[in-house]
């Protein structure tokens, strides 16, 4: 059974509440960055600029800016550490409400399996945020997971959400609020509630957890004498029912169709597709091994044949596993080409979807595109469980979390 920690929580005060938080620091530019800070200085992106920045200083010293930082901003009294607590946090965006708990959850249970991923993980990236946790030793934005039906903990955290919130606020039309729950009984109770459950699952942040699973087995090799309760081997992590959660999918962008002609292209694809011309008007697939193709101003429909589904257990129910072993590896050799030719877009799970990869086929610098249902909770349930792993972008799960609205400090 997964098992969670309280934590002090560290937060701005109330006068920065609204500002403090940042979203989508990976596409912050410098002159974004250099525009936002002028605009309001007192924000996680201050503490966060030196590794924002271009700069030839090493990454260590850079990580070790980002700390003094953080403890500038706490010495200005910006920044409050609040007392060990569990967190009830709620989203609303677009009529769509999610709220479940932001607690420490352990990289232990991780490696043992009661946390379980479904996507792949980039070595490269996880070295490389393993290495910003160890200077920086710092965590600003929860993990996401999400946990199949737990009907005690739904009711603690509604119970919660009554009171008044001690973080209230509107960010692009996304109202964010937070609940502090410091009373140690009722921490039992949240407590007792999650041990209903046997597993967790990663919804987002697989890098982030895995890298910081690396972190705390670095520090252990160096700690002369490990409990397992030091504050390195856990991760601040946003933990939601299943039902909270909203799914997407990703659109395939094909830069060129691997030297065939389109009526070549087409004839592939009527080899291992029942293929239907839908015409101009976007189309988008209704049910489960069906896509939609777009290509040369026209829509097609792209159904699966009885004879190809399911093979093999698990990923060979998913849209995006059979669009990939049937015709993007097969047909346009996406993984053999030496220039980029495949490209991702995020999706709306719906006929929107369509109308926007019309438009990126339209504008010129696509050939043909591709999109398809968005994976369910279940998928990614059974998927996690059988120890698979999911092709890449196979899923888009909201909500997405603001980073520096409470931070975890393991130092």
């Amino acid at each position: 059974m997964p098992r969670i920690k309280p934590f002090k929580g560290v937060y701005a005060k109330e006068e920065y509440h609204s500002n403090f938080a940042v979203s989508n620091i990976k596409v912050t530019t410098a002159t974004l960055l250099k525009k936002k800070l002028k605009e309001n200085p007192n924000t996680y992106l201050e503490i966060l600029q030196p590794v924002l920045k271009k700069s030839r200083i090493s990454k260590r010293k850079l990580y070790e800016e980002v700390r003094e930082n953080y403890e500038e901003f706490k010495e200005k009294r910006i920044l409050r550490e609040d007392y060990p607590s569990i967190y009830v946090y709620e989203q609303l965006q677009e009529g769509i409400l999610c709220k479940g708990i932001i607690a420490l959850t352990r990289t232990e249970d991780y490696k043992k399996g009661i946390i379980k991923k479904h996507e792949d993980i980039n070595q490269n990236r996880k070295k490389i945020f393993s290495k910003y946790l160890n200077d920086v030793e710092l965590q600003a934005e929860p993990v996401l997971l999400t946990y199949d039906g737990n009907s005690k903990l739904d009711l603690l955290i509604d119970h919660e959400t009554k009171g008044k919130p001690f973080m209230s606020f509107v960010r692009d039309g996304i109202t964010h609020k937070l609940w502090s729950v410091e009373n140690s009984l009722k921490i039992s109770q949240f407590k007792d509630a999650l041990n209903k459950n046997e597993e967790l699952y990663i919804a987002d942040g697989h890098h982030r957890f895995e890298a910081s699973e690396k972190y705390a087995k670095d520090k252990k090799r160096v700690d002369s004498e490990p409990t397992g309760n030091e504050p390195y081997n856990f991760v601040m992590s946003y933990i939601v029912p299943s039902q909270s959660l909203t799914f997407s999918e990703y659109l395939r962008l094909i830069k060129n169709l691997n030297g065939f002609s389109k009526d070549e292209f087409l004839q592939k694809v009527s080899e291992v597709f029942h293929v239907n011309k839908k015409g101009k008007t976007p189309y988008y697939p209704t049910q489960k091994y069906h896509f939609s193709m777009y290509l040369d101003g026209e829509f097609y429909s792209l159904y699966v044949k009885k004879e190809d589904r399911g093979n093999p257990e698990g990923l060979g129910e998913l849209d995006s596993y059979l669009l990939e072993k049937l015709l993007l590896k097969p047909i346009l050799e996406v993984d053999k080409q030496k220039e980029d030719n495949l490209y991702y877009s995020k999706g709306y799970g719906n006929v929107k979807s369509s109308e926007k990869m019309k438009g990126k086929v339209d504008s010129g610098g696509f050939k043909v595109a591709f999109t398809f249902l968005p994976v369910s909770f279940e998928q990614l349930k059974r998927i996690s469980d059988l120890g698979l792993i999911m092709p890449t972008k196979s899923t888009c799960i909201e909500p997405k979390l603001l980073t520096g609205m409470l931070i975890y400090d393991t130092k």
